[in-house]
């Protein structure tokens, strides 16, 4: 059963026993398809042989399984990137962590001490073996774990991005000055190279610069995971999910039993929503504990079954949209509370701030909000919220001014964005009103630019997302009809989001463009009042409240897992 699980002919199992430096090992190599043992052996040694056991393990199977290693294979076996055991036990420990945090199923928002802990695994390695390449390459990775989940720095976990940025270059250098070919200091120089395209919004030259580091990371060793995993990862946030399954199938080859299973079936979703559903089932049979329902309650929420994708949220229970969906379907209470649940979680620093901030866009308390989070006295930049409250209160100059100095602003300014950054049109019409006409024009034309170019190929989603944006572009240059049938076709397409997360917690998959309630985006102030409007909010409204009455009936997650879908 293992070996067509794994897919393989023999398998290895055996035992590790350890009472202080003493070892007893045992290891067997089994005939998958006989089930007969193939070769067999014990080894009472101490920890300081563990490298002596590895490899006698290494070449007793070789040899069972009479198979003739090249040399680089046999350098490559006996390869343990330290000589001291301990520095490699940990090593192991702090890699499997690793991985698991690079999944986008895995969230530092609500507890972010596993990545602390992670960062004080790979601080302690190369403290025992200052020259342990792998474990500088790794603190690198961590470092950018905590740099990217800024939102937390005042938690006292977490580190400022520009701080941790900075801490991860020191290592690369460390572990360039050491092996500047090995395939996992091309991976965190890869790594550094994508934080830095992600935080400055590089252009198209630099994004590819990218792709070539992460191609020469996998290069230097195909059969290394944790490269094929980053490098997957890469492309999946750039919207390019043919070249991320592909790489997610390499690593399902080489560990079959990965949790990036669902990351491979988010990738699929996004161009076949119907085989994802089945993949995420799947995956649950196999793997219980990890959130696979999250997987189909975005599938729900794209569809527009918002009373659906609750109740698997719920069971999954790590999700970012769930009182967004609630508010959508008219149960403020209730996305009110969970949202202060939320807060309460957060325990301060400026992700429960930003919760915080969020309960007056729930109440549509614009003006509270901005007077909340300036009175923290927290780095504005870290909130495009304080913005976007300032623009829906329609002070377009107080909203203009908020943009200089903030690297999410000006970015846009200067239309040099190469995403679909959503609230790039609300930076448009906002400075429209202040008199930038040429600017706001420039922008626009780049947000049409990269629709183009992004929302291509075969996934799905895409034909929601230009709908959306299409209408937003179309509303604020007064294209009237041209923008309602953008906003019908939207309807057609399942969207139902009246309060949106927009991207600002959506981890890039855009649910709403506009965030927060859409009604009050003044965007739509050129469209608002025409009949067709009117009708579809209508719709959209009525169907909501029937979601919202079969929620509150009982309906199960069993009622939705096996309904037709």
């Amino acid at each position: 059963e293992i070996g067509r699980t794994l897919n393989v002919a023999h398998v290895l199992v055996g035992s590790v026993r350890r009472a202080g430096d003493e070892l007893r090992v045992f290891a067997e190599l089994t005939d998958a398809v006989t089930g007969f043992r193939v070769w067999s052996a014990n080894y009472d040694r101490t920890m300081n042989d563990i490298f002596a056991i590895q490899d006698d393990i290494a070449g007793a199977v070789t040899s069972a399984l009479q198979v003739t290693l090249l040399g680089e294979e046999v350098a490559a076996l006996q390869s343990h990137g330290t000589d001291n055991p301990e520095a490699q036990n940990l090593y192991l420990i702090a890699t499997a962590r690793l991985r698991e945090m690079g999944s986008r199923f895995f969230s530092t928002q609500r507890n972010p001490e596993p990545v602390n802990r992670t960062r004080d695994l790979f601080e302690e390695i190369v403290e025992l073996d200052p020259n342990y390449v792998d474990a500088w390459a790794g603190l690198v990775q961590v470092l950018l774990q905590l740099s990217s989940s800024s939102l937390l720095d005042g938690n006292g976990f977490l580190i400022e991005e520009q701080e941790g940025l900075e801490l991860s270059r020191v290592a690369l250098s460390r572990a360039q000055a050491l092996a500047p070919q090995a395939s996992s200091t091309l991976l965190a120089d890869a790594s550094i190279r994508y934080a830095d395209y992600s935080r400055n919004f590089g252009d198209i030259m630099q994004l590819t610069s990218v792709y070539d580091a992460f191609e020469r990371a996998v290069q230097a060793d195909p059969a290394n995971v944790l490269t094929l995993e980053n490098s997957a990862s890469a492309h999946f946030n750039q919207l390019d999910y043919i070249e991320a399954i592909r790489l997610y199938d390499r690593v399902l080859e080489l560990d079959p039993l990965s949790p990036v299973v669902l990351d491979r079936a988010a990738a699929i979703s996004r161009i076949n929503p119907n085989q994802a559903r089945v993949l995420y089932k799947r995956i649950g049979d196999l793997y219980p504990d990890l959130p696979w329902q999250q997987g189909i309650a975005k599938l729900e929420y794209q569809k527009g079954h918002f009373h659906h994708g609750v109740i698997l949220a719920n069971a999954a229970g790590l999700d970012n949209f769930t009182q967004f969906a609630l508010a959508s379907l008219g149960d403020f209470d209730q996305a009110l509370a969970l949202n202060e649940t939320n807060s309460d979680l957060a325990a301060g620093g400026s992700l429960g701030v930003a919760l915080n901030a969020l309960n007056y866009a729930f109440e549509r308390d614009y003006a509270s909000l901005i007077a909340s989070v300036s009175d923290t006295g927290e780095s504005l930049d870290t909130f495009p919220i304080v913005f976007a409250a300032n623009y829906r209160l329609r002070q377009f100059g107080e909203a203009a001014n908020y943009l200089e100095g903030s690297s999410i602003g000006e970015s846009v300014l200067k239309a040099e964005f190469t995403d679909i950054r959503s609230n790039a049109l609300d930076v448009a019409h906002t400075i429209e009103q202040t008199g930038n006409l040429e600017q706001a024009a420039a922008i626009r034309g780049r947000m049409r630019e990269n629709m183009a170019r992004l929302l291509t190929g075969e996934a799905i989603w895409h034909a929601r997302a230009q709908h959306e944006l299409d209408m937003l572009l179309l509303a604020s240059e007064g294209q009237i009809d041209q923008a309602l049938n953008a906003f019908e076709a939207l309807y057609a397409d399942g969207w139902r989001w009246l309060m949106g997360p927009g991207q600002v917690l959506a981890g890039g998959f855009i649910y709403s463009a506009s965030g927060f309630w859409f009604e009050d985006n003044p965007i739509l102030d050129s469209i608002r009042d025409q009949p067709r409007f009117i009708a579809t909010l209508n719709r959209i409204k009525a169907d909501n409240a029937a979601m919202l009455a079969e929620l509150n009936a009982g309906l199960s997650m069993e009622d939705i897992l096996n309904e037709e879908w």
